[in-house]
């Protein structure tokens, strides 16, 4: 219990040391540029207002795009995120000092925006999830622990101006923001070393990607296996649920290669899952009679993305409120999701069956109507015959 407690304490250390250095990096990348920048992209013939509009446009991008990442990571998984966001600031920042080559006013200026826009974006993504990592490891000392960070966020605000200067005067435009960036893409790797735990979420999503066109090929294939692929992808990711936590009922210690193997077979659910869902959607609406046009189309695609989009919004919150109840928690909270997508098969497979049931009743319902059909057609129609047809058509109205 002490070693744990130990291991976790150190955790806790590692990752605030991180978090405290990526702010303090961050936040001077921000204001780097702000002793030479205006003055040199007036000589190009800059207006002031267009080099605000560059200044502007990064924290419009994190404006734009936090909420959009606050939704990705719970799935994408916050380490991953903090690793994607540095390499796409940084590598951006690195481009951003390559534009002091281009004579071109108009050029600049797009290529500007647009890296800035960016570097945006990446920084959105990376501070986003360390907020969450906050929120994760520190539920007791939240406000504590942000107070520590956002004193390095200050102090890089305040460094980096002095630093951009002299890095600026010793090899000109180019230099500060090279070796910034540089540092940021550098930090990428290392966040993923130490905790090694953020990279291990990629295997989903690589999963996904490698076999989303093949399951899409043979659901098109097959067109009246849609249905199954979708039992099959929930009860897939049914038990990849019960081997990430893995579930306390099974007596199983967790470790890298049971984790590896849920979240590989996780990617192949979500695979089978998602793929047909679309295309099962547009069938069942021709099949219904609905329509087969473009109307039908586009309110079944809103349709779809409406219910997936409502999905990424509660599935968050669900899990979270589960988590956080004390006898719960994530092994139980991932059982209990686990076997409610089981369940959601199951019932997916009685309706099913139900209706290949009442379509061979139907079905052999016309068999009798035209062996009926065929009897009286071909012989001469009898006191006997007429009470027999009938007596055989009350049975098929009173069997349907």
């Amino acid at each position: 219990m002490e070693s744990e407690k130990s291991q976790s304490s150190r955790y806790r250390i590692l990752t605030t040391v991180f978090l405290c250095l990526l702010s303090l990096i961050a936040q001077s990348l921000y204001s780097l540029l702000v002793p030479f920048f205006a003055t040199e992209v007036e000589k190009k013939g800059l207006a002031l207002h267009e080099i605000g509009f560059v200044y502007a446009v990064y924290p419009f991008a994190m404006f734009i795009a936090s909420p959009i990442f606050g939704l990705m990571v719970p799935t994408m998984g916050s380490k991953y995120m903090i690793w994607a966001g540095l390499t796409l600031e940084g590598g951006c920042s690195i481009l951003f000092g390559f534009l002091n080559w281009i004579s071109d006013k108009r050029t600049f200026l797009v290529l500007a925006i647009i890296l800035r826009f960016v570097q945006g974006l990446g920084a959105s993504c990376y501070v986003t999830a360390a907020y969450s990592v906050v929120a994760t490891l520190f539920r007791q000392s939240i406000a504590t622990t942000m107070g520590v960070i956002e004193t390095f966020t200050s102090l890089g605000y305040a460094i980096g101006p002095p630093i951009g200067g002299l890095l600026f005067t010793i090899g000109g435009f180019m230099l500060p923001f090279t070796i910034v960036g540089s540092i940021m893409v550098g930090m990428a790797p290392i966040m993923a070393y130490f905790i090694p735990i953020g990279m291990v979420f990629l295997i989903p999503a690589g999963t996904y990607a490698l076999i989303a066109v093949v399951t899409g090929m043979a659901a098109d294939r097959y067109v009246t296996g849609y249905r199954q692929f979708l039992i099959a992808g929930l009860v897939i990711m049914a038990i990849s649920l019960q081997l990430l936590a893995p579930a306390p009922y099974w007596k199983i210690s967790l470790n890298m290669w049971l984790l590896v193997f849920g979240l590989i077979i996780y990617g192949i659910g979500t695979n089978f899952l998602f793929m047909p869902s679309f295309a099962e959607l547009l069938h069942v609406a021709v099949d219904r009679k609905i329509g087969d046009n473009l109307a039908t189309y586009s309110v079944a695609s809103g349709l779809f993305k409406a219910a997936q989009s409502f999905g990424l919004i509660i599935g968050p919150v669900i899990g979270e409120a589960l988590i956080t109840v004390p006898k719960l928690g994530f092994p139980w909270t991932s059982s209990i999701l686990g076997c409610v997508l089981f369940v959601h098969a199951l019932v997916i497979s009685c309706y099913i069956l139900s209706q290949k049931y009442a379509n061979r009743r139907q079905s052999k319902s016309s068999e009798n109507d035209d062996e009926i059909k065929q009897a009286l057609l071909q012989k001469k129609p009898t006191k006997e015959s007429i009470e027999y047809a009938k007596d055989s058509v009350k049975d098929v109205i009173a069997q349907q």
